[in-house]
């Protein structure tokens, strides 16, 4: 553990001034290799792990390079581990529409999330959420009834 820990303030990367991409590459570390961890469930448990070059600050440092303002790691193919070609820095807005959980729809030929649209175009998502609830979850539905011309993700490249 010292010597991991000598190599990462050799690199510009001490604990009391720890870069984003290192905070990065620790929480990833954690929750992938780290049965203790409170998002093993999410991620270790399930297989997701960090390929061997990544399990090095240096090699991680390497393909990934320093994180930008407002960026977490994101992979690319949620069923696949961490390891290059698979991971990006990106912002909330894009990592929400790299699930499967978050609602969205296609909006002047754009993807994006229901919460977004709703923000950008000055609508109550409370609102839009009851009406989607009432229509089986329809998020789709509930916009095009208050006038907004959204189609669903499916129907956008069919």
């Amino acid at each position: 553990v010292r010597a991991r820990a000598i190599r990462h303030a050799q690199a510009g990367h001490r604990s009391v001034d720890r870069t984003g991409a290192y905070k990065s590459w620790a929480s990833m570390m954690t929750r992938c290799e780290w049965a203790a961890s409170k998002n093993w469930q999410h991620y270790g448990a399930k297989g997701i792990r960090v390929c061997e070059k990544w399990r090095d600050f240096s090699g991680f440092y390497e393909d990934m390079g320093d994180r930008p303002d407002g960026c977490s790691i994101d992979r690319i193919d949620g069923s696949k581990g961490y390891e290059p070609g698979n991971c990006r820095w990106a912002t909330r807005e894009q990592q929400n529409l790299n699930t499967s959980r978050t609602a969205k729809g296609v909006y002047r030929g754009d993807l994006v999330t229901i919460d977004s649209l709703c923000k950008a175009l000055g609508l109550s998502k409370p609102a839009i959420r009851a009406r989607a609830s009432r229509r089986g979850n329809d998020y789709v539905s509930a916009l095009k009834s208050v006038g907004v011309d959204v189609s669903a993700p499916e129907d956008a490249w069919a």
